[in-house]
């Protein structure tokens, strides 16, 4: 056999090995992007092909994530999470509202993940399920001290904020404050096949796993950015391996011009996220003095130390599960001055940059299962 065939079969093996490992067409999927309250939620399942015949058993399992995993839990993943309900289904066309009536009669509605299992495994990717609820509303803290003042015709509160020192005035205008909207309505779900996201660099691949239970908007509209084929060809524009303390800080990307300032022509508003700033941490960049100017811009997190400050102030949306030594590779690069005109600017921009060739969405594993989060290396980050 000549050599380039035999590797061509040694490819088809692996192939043909790898589905027979793994049940084909397994899956739950949604009929539409959105379901309003009250009505059904239709979605068809399909079970293995390999498994005609037999006597198969589809059930659906609804989990919520609650946290960080404890020493007794059993999951890959690294997270912590619980079963809400589960119920047996048949194969084909299924209401998930008429299956689990909890969708729509929870008193706090709750984001969940459906995951089909057969016979007792659990098969193919789950399905994202967020309530569509009103979010809280958020401003800067400056602008909140203000508008209670004036709307209180509180004196002293406007003498106080009006003495204060440029620099007082920079640190409350850059804090986020959040706060309940007037009204909270539940209008609906969106439900969607959970994915990851495959980075494709010049310094190698790396994965990050969505964290809609965290941050349920941010999350999905950084996968539309991503599922548009947004970041194309994006440089690394920012890197910044020392906080001024030593300490590896983050990386930025995600604007089309890689000067710092470009978007993708919309924003978002802040959305307030549980998920700590630490390695491989992804965050939504923003404006300093805007909360509510998320675009495409994100940074990756290179330690904990320096960036436990960011939580509360920034949205944390997904955690790298794969490729945290490409992170590492590209906090490495050489920098320079950010403005090389300005000898006062940080030196955060890299001499040759990275660069992201493409970021896909690929299939997550079934639910509980798959990488944990990606650590940094015994080494860290060197330059």
């Amino acid at each position: 056999m000549r050599p380039e065939y035999a590797s061509h079969v040694v490819a088809w093996l692996a192939a043909a090995l790898a589905l027979l490992a793994a049940p084909a067409n397994a899956q739950i999927t949604p009929e539409r992007l959105y379901y309003q309250v009250n009505r059904p939620v239709p979605m068809q399942v399909e079970t293995p092909t390999a498994l005609e015949g037999e006597d198969v058993r589809p059930e659906i399992i609804l989990y919520a994530r609650t946290g960080a995993a404890t020493p007794d839990d059993e999951s890959q993943d690294g997270l912590s999470s619980r079963i809400v309900a589960r119920e047996s289904v048949t194969e084909g066309r299924v209401d998930l509202a008429a299956i689990f009536p909890i969708l729509w009669t929870a008193r706090e509605p709750e984001l969940l993940f459906a995951q089909l299992t057969v016979n007792g495994e659990s098969v193919g990717p789950p399905v994202v399920i967020q309530p569509l609820i009103t979010p809280d509303v958020a401003t800067s803290l400056l602008s909140h001290r203000l508008e209670t003042a004036v709307r209180s015709k509180d004196r002293a509160g406007l003498l106080q904020l009006l003495s204060m020192s440029p620099f007082q005035l920079d640190r409350l205008s850059q804090t986020v404050h959040t706060e309940e909207p007037a009204r909270r309505v539940h209008a609906g779900l969106r439900t969607y096949v959970d994915q990851h996201i495959r980075f494709e660099t010049s310094f190698g691949a790396f994965q990050a796993r969505l964290r809609p239970d965290v941050a349920p908007y941010t999350s999905y509209h950084f996968r539309h950015l991503v599922e548009s084929g947004f970041f194309t060809q994006i440089d690394i524009h920012r890197v910044v391996n020392d906080d001024g303390r030593g300490r590896p800080f983050i990386i930025q990307a995600g604007d089309p011009t890689s000067e710092g300032f470009g978007g993708p022509g919309f924003r978002i508003d802040f959305e307030q996220s549980s998920l700590p700033h630490t390695f491989g941490v992804l965050s939504l960049a923003r404006q300093m003095n805007d909360p509510n100017s998320g675009g495409s811009q994100f940074f990756i997190c290179l330690s904990r130390e320096a960036c436990a400050p960011l939580d509360g102030q920034f949205a944390s949306f997904a955690e790298i599960v794969e490729g945290g030594e490409v992170i590492e590779a590209m906090a490495a690069v050489a920098v320079d001055l950010a403005d090389p005109s300005d000898p006062d600017s940080p030196f955060d921009r890299p001499i040759e940059p990275p660069v992201i060739s493409k970021a896909i969405l690929v299939d997550a594993p079934p639910f509980g299962t798959g990488a944990p989060a990606a650590q940094p290396t015994s080494t860290g980050v060197r330059r």
